[in-house]
């Protein structure tokens, strides 16, 4: 890991964490000190649960999934930038074609409730609700209650599903470093809830919840895998979740559209070698870095193993050494912090860190509907480096910056950009 706070190309953003858009990006709301073990229990806690977001991008179906349709709808607009001279803002592709309008339209089903106005006491859940939820591939409607009211809400349902399965996972893997953890109920604690209403003997044992989370994520449904796992979990008592997963991805199958019935692990391994696909297309062929992280989650998965598993269930392995197992199999993504920004690699020989930055930074501006600020325009107010491309025309801004330098590497320096009106 290289400190890059001393290089020009410091970049970008407004502070909030989060694992970003392609997710090879962390920003943490907060000051980071490296190596890791040298933050408080509460930065640990807190870098740990975006680190995760990463890793679950990386090792499971779900994930690895999002990430190769994300790439094939970056490709689409590559392919739209190279063949046209005049580049229309804000990007709508989303909007007019078909195949990344069938992708939105799916995740839009199936990433269930993101905030949720009352308090989430318990949960109820109707089995027909779980198989109308698979039939038509959504998240699952659930019924809450909550002790202030002493009451049943059966009408305004919170939706489980992707985001309860992945910000519930993060939420119990920061609660290993720092008990000190405030959270909304919705998403963050859907899972807890859930397992205390189908579930309860593991509902306080986070290695389990987080094993269950896993096996989720390894359906394209996660909601709905969510109560499959469940259900295959009770008819194995005893079974820890190390182990769990592994029969988990071995024994159950998927049936594809065209007939063809392949294990779960089957299926993990030829999305992965979509994805390393896609990616290298995206970045221009120069994938390098990431290379070795999705070359060893091909091994984890011909092998069936869990890395984030194994570390769990082996008590002989502090929870302070997870962070640097884990990013020797999988790396490290480019990590902001309120007072460093780390490099993964190295900054010269690694460029597909680079392009993975780089295009974001341009998706994000591009595709905007509701401003035409550079994103990383608040970082150039802080070093007096704001000129006024930064607030309409980046395109036309050329000093050394890292849109510029995006720009140059996309191949779209001397295009026309037309900017349409935005949202107000």
């Amino acid at each position: 890991m290289e400190d890059v706070s001393l290089f020009d190309y410091d970049i970008y953003l407004r502070r909030a964490s989060r694992c970003e858009t392609n997710h090879f990006h962390i920003l943490l709301e907060s000051k980071l000190k490296w190596p890791f073990k040298l933050n408080s229990k509460r930065v640990k806690g807190l870098f740990m649960h975006e680190f995760i977001h990463y890793v679950q991008h990386l090792s499971t179906l779900c994930g690895i999934s999002l990430s190769a349709n994300h790439n094939k709808m970056f490709l689409e607009y590559r392919n739209y930038f190279e063949h046209s001279e005049t580049i229309e803002l804000p990007l709508v592709l989303g909007e007019t074609n078909p195949r990344i309008k069938k992708f939105f339209e799916y995740f839009e089903n199936i990433k269930g409730s993101r905030s949720f106005g009352n308090r989430i006491d318990k949960i109820s859940v109707h089995p027909e609700d779980i198989e109308k939820a698979r039939k038509e591939r959504t998240a699952v409607p659930v019924s809450t209650f909550n002790k202030e009211i002493n009451q049943w809400d059966n009408h305004n349902h919170l939706f489980v599903g992707y985001y309860s399965v992945v910000e519930s996972m993060a939420d119990m893997i920061q609660r290993l470093f720092s008990s000190r953890v405030k959270h909304d109920d919705c998403p963050y604690l859907v899972v807890q809830r859930v397992c205390e209403a189908v579930f309860p003997e593991v509902s306080k044992d986070y290695r389990m919840m987080i094993a269950l989370c896993t096996c989720a994520l390894m359906d394209s449904n996660p909601g709905v895998g969510l109560f499959d796992v469940i259900e295959f979990a009770k008819q194995r008592p005893g079974v820890n979740g190390y182990y769990l997963y592994i029969h988990y991805v071995r024994e159950r199958d998927i049936i594809l559209p065209n007939g063809e019935t392949l294990s779960i692990l089957d299926m993990f391994n030829r999305r992965l070698s979509e994805y390393k696909e896609t990616l290298n297309l995206v970045f221009g062929g120069n994938i390098n870095y990431y290379r070795k992280a999705i070359d060893n989650a091909i091994i984890g998965a011909n092998t069936g193993r869990n890395i984030l598993l194994s570390l769990l269930y082996d008590d002989s392995i502090p929870v302070d050494d997870y962070i640097e197992k884990l990013a020797d199999f999988y790396g490290y993504p480019y990590i902001e912090a309120y007072n460093l920004t780390l490099w993964p690699g190295q900054q010269r020989r690694d460029m597909d860190v680079a392009a993975a930055i780089g295009f974001e930074l341009l998706y994000k501006r591009f595709a905007s509907k509701y401003n035409t600020d550079c994103p990383r325009a608040d970082n150039c107010r802080r070093n007096n480096a704001y000129e006024y491309e930064c607030r309409f025309d980046q395109w036309a801004h050329h000093g050394p910056c890292p849109f510029t330098a995006a720009m140059h590497y996309f191949h779209l320096e001397g295009k026309t950009f037309e900017q349409k009106e935005i949202v107000k």
